[in-house]
């Protein structure tokens, strides 16, 4: 075998017995039955906050006059 394999084979071999291990313990069901659950409120069938428009317009609002040597940028 080429080290290369021999490597591979012990990484292999460490990450399934810490598979196994972990797998194994009894503190998962200690520690999933500590958790705290909540309650998520169903939606209501009223107006939603984001709708399609039929024919959507962009309103700049006009705060800075804009003069004829102005460059403008899009940012």
């Amino acid at each position: 075998m080429s080290s290369r394999s021999i490597v591979s084979l012990r990484l292999a071999v460490s990450l399934v017995f810490a598979l196994v291990v972990s797998a194994c313990s009894d503190d998962r069901l200690a520690v999933l039955s500590d958790v705290e659950t909540i309650d998520i409120p169903a939606a209501g069938p009223g107006q939603q906050a984001n709708q399609n428009i039929a024919d959507p317009t962009l309103e700049i609002p006009v705060t800075y006059p804009v003069g004829e040597g102005d460059q403008l940028t899009l940012v």
